[in-house]
């Protein structure tokens, strides 16, 4: 864990020491400092970053905080709901975008999705993301054009799929809702991100809330 706060550090150190299935294998207010203090060690599962880090950018960040052998998965921590913030550390590779205002469960409960391979995003962000795409000019980025275009070639069971992706929904959550099984959701993920030209679920997450999914992941059930 690597955060400059350090009450927030000792406020999440605690309740992680009170998990039983999550080991704390060391903690630093920067990223030099975290990787000196996990040495020797194998790569962590998951490192959790605080995402307002002041001296690097998203890019950077993440870069960085995959460590030596860039086997890490990157969960970060911020503390405002900033749209633009998220998109560049999807775009960089972070699995997951969790605010320090959400509670402790919501927080434990993303190390884990993220740990298991899941990208996890916090809703205010994804609101964020909305609002500001609803603000943009109608003129935009040609890259976010052709991606609306392709989502408008999507069958209607795939626009499910895309908006509960958009809103941070796992594939077990997809599959509830949807009412279909665990490999029909994997097909149904690896077609959209075919379709969108993406080839990781964080890409599949950027592509879906540019093109302005994600609003409330409140999805009813469509034909195929």
């Amino acid at each position: 864990m690597i955060d400059s706060h350090p009450f927030f550090r000792i406020g999440l150190r605690t309740s992680i020491l009170s998990s039983a299935d999550i080991e704390l294998v060391g903690e630093a207010d920067s990223l030099d400092e975290g990787w000196a203090a996990v040495g020797g060690s194998a790569v962590p599962d998951v490192v959790i970053v605080d995402g307002d880090l002041p001296e690097m950018t998203e890019s950077e960040l993440i870069k960085n905080a995959y460590g030596e052998e860039g086997c890490a998965r990157v969960l970060l921590v911020g503390a405002c709901a900033d749209g633009a913030r998220l998109i560049s550390a999807l775009a960089a590779g972070a699995r997951g975008y969790v605010l320090k205002t959400a509670a402790v469960d919501e927080i434990l409960h993303a190390i884990h999705i993220v740990a298991a391979g899941g990208v996890v995003v916090s809703k205010p962000l994804v609101d964020q993301v909305v609002a500001d795409y609803e603000r943009r000019p109608s003129a935009g980025d040609g890259h976010v054009e052709e991606t609306a275009r392709t989502v408008g070639h999507l069958t209607p069971r795939e626009l499910d799929v895309v908006e509960l992706i958009a809103s941070g929904a796992s594939n077990r959550q997809i599959a509830d809702r949807l009412f279909l099984s665990d490999k029909t959701v994997r097909n149904y993920v690896a077609n959209v991100m075919g379709k969108l030209g993406v080839s990781h679920r964080s890409e599949a997450i950027v592509a879906a809330l540019q093109a302005g999914f994600g609003g409330t992941g409140d999805v009813q059930p469509r034909s195929a």
